[in-house]
């Protein structure tokens, strides 16, 4: 029994020191493959260190064996309660490890039950499950469960591809290992970290090498905030939906680490081996007698040292204590899920904010394209206007032309009414010529002169349609022109609302995903020390 508690004592002080040199040395970094060695070996060490030892020969005299030793006191009659506390912690743990194996094998079971719901569609040796049931995407083995409705194709297509590089780089097979160790050593609280740990990095690892297939970081860290809030399906299973997914879009936009930050490993190998020197080195005793050669025998092992017993507070601090602790674990644990509601609902504000940004801006956009169709109008009108005012130059040019036939129609009438005077020889005739001649005359010059104002006129009329066409394209270039600017301003302004907006937005979102982890982080711990308290208190009574 001695043996067994001085094993679970090595191993998980082994497993403690793994963790705490991560936290400190390798989370920082950007070498997510190296670190996944790192717990992978971390664990197999732990469980490997403990049971192999180095021997170190110490020489004695014959004389130290003929000393006369001390008798040791009897513990058995010391003891005042019959009960074996020994026997007790060892069934208790055992008891637990038990259960948590049980429920681990459960959940196993109903992953796998899963899969003999309906047919999947198998490509390149991966089963695909699609239904209504699964609110987050999870992968096991060779199986992906996700729920296409609710997600776009292009957000389909990343999440399919992450889920993918988990069964590509066996991750399931790290979590199964976790799993198992949490249930044999579910009393050690590091062990339960260093998993968290463990499966953060596992995350980390897909999700850089889902963006070197898939360059894309703004989709994919969109598609991360939509899942967030939504619970998992399960714990055993490599989810998209982490509850650290501030992190990892931190990890997603963190610079590389330098290659010659890999000198961080050797503070590990350094602190196995300070273990080894302090824990593993088995001391064998040899006797040195002048008859004999060197190792013919063995001294007996050292007797363990017996405790000294530690005073413990009487039963009525401890409840006081435990009751006092327990109400304050609840109303930490009620403070925490209103703070957690909160953040749900300022999540939500936000997404509201942006879709009225978004709202906003497709206004805007309409209202350009209805200013460019005013503009087009405005010019066809202006080409209109153009072809009108070419049209009155041609009328007032055939004017011109009908003024000038007249004026010589007029000149053709008096030459010829001239030469008639002349050549005539009766008076009588001479002068009745005249008259009809004269008449004609007359005539002519009305017609002319009638046809000059009417020319007139059609080019007055002309010029006036002209004028009035030049101001009514000038009017429709200023209204288009003014009518660009509103809009264009209107569209600047909606543009700055909607960028100010959607910063907004980002910001609440970004504190709200920073509350709704410290809310988590405060719920669980709280629940932890209420539920730790509660054991402490039931044992007391």
């Amino acid at each position: 029994m001695e043996a067994l508690y001085l094993y679970l004592f090595k191993a998980n002080l082994l497993l403690t020191l793994f963790y705490i040199l991560y936290k400190i040395l390798l989370q920082p970094t950007t070498f997510y493959t190296q670190n996944r060695y790192y717990f992978l070996s971390g664990l197999l060490l732990s469980l490997l260190m403990p049971l192999w030892y180095f021997s170190q020969t110490v020489w004695i005299t014959a004389d130290v064996l003929d000393a006369p030793i001390a008798a040791l006191p009897s513990v058995a009659q010391d003891r005042e309660h019959p009960l074996d506390f020994a026997l007790v912690i060892s069934g208790t743990i055992a008891a637990t490890a038990l259960v948590l194996l049980t429920r681990l094998l459960l959940k196993i079971r109903r992953v796998h039950h899963l899969s003999t719901v309906e047919q999947p569609l198998i490509r390149n040796g991966i089963r695909y499950y699609d239904q209504v049931e699964y609110r987050t995407p999870f992968s096991f083995w060779n199986s992906i469960y996700y729920n296409s409705r609710n997600y776009s194709e292009a957000e389909l297509e990343v999440i399919l591809l992450h889920e993918k590089v988990h069964i590509d780089q066996k991750h399931t097979v790290d979590i199964l290992i976790l799993q198992l160790l949490c249930c044999l050593f579910w009393f050690n609280p590091w062990m339960w970290k260093l998993k968290t740990a463990a499966i953060a990095n596992l995350e980390f690892l897909t999700d850089e090498a889902v963006l070197q297939q898939s360059p894309r970081p703004v989709l994919y860290q969109k598609t991360l905030l939509k899942t967030v809030g939504i619970p998992l399906k399960t714990s055993i299973t490599p989810a998209f939906n982490q509850s650290f997914i501030k992190t990892r879009i931190m990890k997603i936009n963190q610079s590389k680490t330098q290659k010659i930050q890999a000198v961080r490993y050797g503070f590990p190998l350094a602190a196995v081996v300070v273990f080894t020197l302090l824990f593993q080195v088995k001391i064998v005793a040899q006797v040195k007698t002048p008859n004999s050669p060197p190792n013919t025998a063995v001294a007996p092992p050292m007797p363990p040292q017996i405790p000294a017993a530690v005073s413990e507070p009487n039963d009525s601090q401890m409840g006081t204590s435990n009751a006092s602790q327990t109400a304050a674990a609840i109303r930490d644990n009620a403070t925490a899920i209103k703070d957690l509601e909160n953040a749900k609902k300022d999540t939500k504000t936000a997404a509201e904010a942006i879709k009225e940004a978004k709202i906003d801006m497709q206004t805007a956009k309409s209202d350009l394209e209805a200013a460019k169709a005013d503009i087009e109008t405005a010019k066809r009108d202006l080409e209109t206007a153009k072809k009108d005012i070419e049209t009155a130059k041609r009328d007032v040019e055939t004017a011109k032309k009908d003024i000038e036939a007249a004026k010589r129609d007029v000149e053709t009438a008096t030459n010829q009414l001239g030469t008639k005077v002349l050549t005539s020889k009766d008076k009588r005739t001479n002068t009745a010529l005249t008259k009809r001649d004269i008449l004609a005359l007359t005539q002519a010059k009305d017609a002319a002169t009638n046809a000059r104002k009417i020319a007139l006129s059609q080019v007055e009329a002309n010029q006036k349609h002209l004028e009035e066409a030049r101001i009514a394209a000038s009017n429709a270039r200023k209204i288009a022109l003014s009518q660009v600017e509103a809009n264009q301003k209107q569209l600047e302004e909606a543009r700055v609302a909607a960028s100010h907006a959607r910063k907004i937005a980002l910001s609440q979102i970004e504190t709200n995903l920073k509350q709704l982890e410290e809310a988590r982080i405060a719920a669980s711990n709280a629940r932890k020390l209420a539920l730790k308290h509660i054991e402490a208190s039931k044992r007391d009574e």
